[in-house]
Parts: C-alpha cells; sequence; structure tokens
C-alpha cells in the first residue's frame, strides 16, 4: 500500500505491515475509547464536564489525528492544531478524573475506570513524546554549540 507524500510524486511512502498494525492498534484503542464513553455518558458527571463527553471527544480526535497521516496536505495545515487541543483535551481529562467531583462523584463508575486507564496510556505517550522532543533539541543545542566552537576556532587560527 501506498500513499502520495505530499505534491512529489516521486515520493511515495509505503505502509509497511508493521505500521499497518501500529495504526490499527491506535484505531481501535481510539475507537474503544469513544465506544465506552458513548456507552456511559450521563454515567459520571464529574466537574468540568461528563466523563463520557470527555472520552468521546478525546477518542474522535485520536481517530482523526491517526487517519490524517493519509492525507498529508490537510496534516500540515491541521495536524498542528489538532495536536495542541488533544494536549488541552489530556489536561481537561485530569481535571475531570482527579479533582474533588470528578474522584467524590464517580470514584465507584466503570466509566471512571475506563477513563483512568486511558488518561494513563495517554500520559506515558505525551511523557515519551516530550523526552524525544527535549532529546532532539538538546542534540542539536549540542551539533550547533560544537559547531561554533569549531567555527570560532578557525577563524582564531587564521588570525594568528
Amino acid at each position: 500500500f501506498e500513499y502520495d507524500n505530499h505534491d512529489n510524486k516521486e515520493t511515495k511512502k509505503k505502509v509497511t505491515p508493521c505500521s499497518v498494525c501500529w495504526i490499527l492498534f491506535v484505531l481501535l484503542l481510539n475507537g474503544a475509547q469513544l465506544g465506552i464513553g458513548v456507552w456511559g455518558m450521563d454515567d459520571c458527571a464529574s466537574n468540568p464536564i461528563d466523563l463520557g463527553i470527555w472520552m468521546i471527544v478525546a477518542g474522535s480526535t485520536g481517530i482523526v489525528f491517526t487517519l490524517l497521516m493519509f492525507f498529508p496536505k490537510i496534516e500540515s495545515v491541521c495536524g498542528c492544531c489538532l495536536g495542541l487541543f488533544g494536549f488541552s483535551w489530556f489536561i481537561v481529562g485530569a481535571v475531570c478524573l482527579f479533582s474533588d467531583g470528578g474522584v467524590d462523584l464517580c470514584a465507584d463508575s466503570t466509566v471512571w475506570y475506563w477513563g483512568l486507564a486511558f488518561w494513563i496510556l495517554n500520559a506515558i505517550l505525551v511523557s515519551v513524546s516530550l523526552c524525544f522532543f527535549c532529546c532532539l533539541v538538546g542534540i542539536t543545542a549540542l551539533i550547533a554549540l560544537i559547531a561554533a566552537k569549531v567555527a570560532s576556532d578557525g577563524e582564531r587560527s587564521s588570525l594568528v
């Protein structure tokens, strides 16, 4: 299976069996979150919103974000905004789950436990993403510092 990578027709990305398995896993996980949210809507009316609504929006956002990879032109425009929305919605989920209203009203609810499980999975993914980003920025800064040092040493030797 191939899909177009932006405007360049010569470089088509091939989807490997491993990436297909990962895409299916992510779609199933987000689909389960969406389904459990629909099933448990109005079961846990925590603050600021119903936990079922949080799960529906989070699952839908994950599905759309995953499917956007097949539409690179749209992904380049909408991907960043959708990513920021997803991170913000992740914080809303923390407020729903861990605020006094969420724990007191919903701690015995099956939806609360499922919401907690999905939130923990997302927390792990966000943490890994942030670690990767910080490492990438750190390595880039280190390379830039080394390049600047080499350049300044070269200028000094040409002055002598």
